[in-house]
């Protein structure tokens, strides 16, 4: 084989390894990086997904069991208390309990009373037997087992094709003594509504609760991710009622990080292969040229030489001069080349970045800008741009000083009171000990203001629209850790006095009233920096930001408001009390030693005579 073939096979060998490597490398390993990556987060938000669930299923069984623990209810199912359910199974309890079914049934299972409400009609109808009295069944079965009075159910079901939340729990006396007198069952129906709110909280494409068990179908691997060009379809299996599993969440999700990096993939590798061709071709006519037919000629020159036609070998090149002014020639034609495909490229990635949707800033080692794409110029750069940038830049910079100069992810980054961005920040390094800082980001101020939105909503009593005893305990965490930094904090443990006996003699409708009337009190008496929430049925805590005598003074404005207030119901007047016990917050102490100071207190004012304060003695 002469040497011009062996030439042109080993390059176009080398271009072609080039050209498929950079394909592999980028339609391959670069997709499937980001697809696992994409499929993480599906199994992160799955996890959340099953834990707001749960959340949910504990806060009807705890209503539930609520309402199951009243006297009023244990003598109506012993026929002693006729006026029961005209005076508690009413529109309002449905409406404010946000809840769809509340059914009493007797020992045996058979419907005492009950009613379902519907929000479409807004009416009250008879409850079905058939349907609700076999859940009632299933529990007396497990009540075999269970001893406890107090034992309760709760889970998924189906009816209509409708998903529901159900609980179920044994009818006592409210002091949970006597003999278990009936049952109660109450349903929360799952919403199109809510389902759809559940969706864009978890930026789901598409979320569907279904019922899986009538379709006969079998998951051997669970949960089940399956995709296909533009989103994933994740099918998750998961317990119904008392256990049997036959609830699934279909779910969507579109692959939105492969979607932006797809478009600009492909033309990357479109714009590596043409380079390489084209490369390749005039690299090939230059070698040609320069090597392989100065080769060819000197060698038909010895064969000149060899047949005796010529005495000399010519050479293309006369002597050292010429030669070295040929490589300098050939040397500056491929730096214009080289500075012409850069200029190509930047006008490409400046063209990719002005049609991103992605905030996009170039900072060099002094802080000047650049390059903006125009949407990071609209949402950042457009009012007070240089100062803006500037902040950006110093803010960007620390957070690559605390990483060690390493490229960082930020979920959540917080530029301006009403904007948040979630991206990466990218150290360039340009020249020694010089580095430009690049910014790439995402806008999820809509994304934040909606989760907020719903962890607001589930960290909030659906009754009086304070903040629940989980948010309470996870907010005493962070204060005490302030306490121990010098701050000075107190608590508030507030005891509603009688609401036992205003719901025995009134229904729990106006004992609702009662509740909503002391927490308005307790709203106008506290100020901004401090925290008020609903410890339980008829108890209320406060976190006061000052010592004991501050919360004293907020105590007295809650019992001074509370006098105010007059409530009248079938000719009776009630006005509502409270018996209040303050401790100061001391970060030696944990949260039950604390609680139970406050607590103390409280049940020593309502001892003494209610509606009184009593301050937290270590000596008493």
């Amino acid at each position: 084989m002469s040497i011009k073939r062996k030439i042109i096979f080993v390059y176009s060998l080398f271009i072609l390894s080039l050209i498929l490597s950079t394909v592999f490398v980028h339609q391959f390993f670069i997709r499937n990086t980001i697809l696992d990556i994409e499929k993480n987060y599906i199994i992160e938000d799955l996890k959340k997904l099953v834990h707001y669930f749960d959340n949910e299923k504990q806060n009807l069984l705890g209503l539930t069991k609520d309402w199951a623990s009243w006297t009023d209810a244990w003598l109506f199912m012993q026929d002693k208390n006729p006026s029961f359910i005209e005076n508690n199974l009413t529109m309002e309890s449905f409406i404010n309990n946000k809840v769809n079914l509340i059914a009493y049934f007797d020992l045996k299972g058979k419907l005492k009373e009950g009613f379902e409400y519907y929000s479409e009609t807004d009416k009250l109808s008879a409850v079905n037997q058939n349907f609700w009295g076999k859940y009632v069944q299933k529990f007396l079965a497990i009540l075999k087992i269970e001893s406890s009075k107090t034992f309760g159910l709760v889970g998924f079901t189906f009816r209509n094709d409708k998903p529901y939340l159900v609980a179920v729990c044994p009818v006592l006396k409210s002091d949970s003594t006597g003999s278990v007198a009936g049952y109660l069952i109450m349903s929360r129906m799952i919403t199109e509504e809510k389902q759809s709110s559940i969706k864009n909280f978890f930026g789901f494409r598409g979320f569907k609760i279904e019922n899986i068990k009538d379709a006969g179908e079998e998951l051997k691997i669970n949960p089940a991710i399956n995709e296909d060009s533009e989103k994933y379809r994740v099918f998750y299996r998961t317990e119904d009622f008392f256990g049997s599993y036959s609830v699934g969440f279909n779910i969507e999700k579109e692959k939105k990080l492969w979607k932006l990096v797809k478009g600009s993939n492909l033309k990357l590798i479109t714009f590596y292969i043409s380079c390489f061709l084209i490369f390749g071709f005039v690299f090939y006519l230059w070698f040609k040229d320069k090597i392989i037919n100065k080769i060819i000629n000197l060698v038909n020159h010895i064969e000149e030489v060899k047949a005796g036609k010529t005495n000399e070998v010519k050479a293309d090149s006369k002597d050292e001069i010429g030669y070295l002014a040929q490589e300098i020639n050939r040397y500056i034609n491929t730096v214009k080349k080289q500075i012409s495909e850069i200029e190509t490229n930047r006008k490409i990635y400046e063209t990719i970045a002005e049609q991103s949707e992605a905030i996009i800033f170039l900072f060099n080692s002094k802080g000047e800008v650049l390059f903006v794409n125009s949407k990071a110029y609209e949402i950042l750069y457009r009012e007070h741009h240089k100062t803006s940038a500037k902040n950006l830049f110093h803010l960007l910079s620390e957070i690559i000083q605390i990483n060690q100069g390493e490229k960082v992810y930020l979920s959540e980054l917080k530029l301006k009171d009403d904007l948040f961005v979630s991206g990466w920040i990218i150290p360039v390094e340009v020249e020694e000990k010089e580095k430009d800082i690049l910014f790439i980001a995402h806008d999820i101020t809509s994304i934040k203001k909606e989760k907020e939105r719903l962890l607001d909503k589930a960290y909030k009593d659906s009754l009086t629209l304070l903040y629940n005893r989980a948010f309470f305990e996870f907010s005493l965490r962070k204060i005490i850790n302030k306490v121990q930094q010098g701050e000075a904090y107190s608590l508030i443990f507030i005891d509603l006095d009688d609401l036992k006996a205003i719901n025995d003699k009134f229904g729990h409708v106006v004992g609702d009233k009662v509740i909503q009337e002391t927490v308005n009190s307790i709203r106008r008496s506290i100020r901004d920096d401090d925290l008020a929430c609903r410890w339980g049925g008829d108890e209320f805590v406060v976190l006061i930001k000052g010592n004991t005598d501050i919360a004293k003074a907020v105590a007295e404005r809650i019992q001074t408001n509370l006098k105010n207030v007059v409530l009248t119901y079938k000719n009776e007047t009630i006005i509502p009390s409270v018996s209040i016990g303050i401790t100061n917050i001391d970060a030696s102490k944990d949260i039950e030693t604390i609680l139970r100071e406050a607590d103390k207190s409280a049940y020593d004012a309502k001892r003494t005579g209610k509606n009184k304060i009593k301050v937290f003695d270590p000596k008493e």
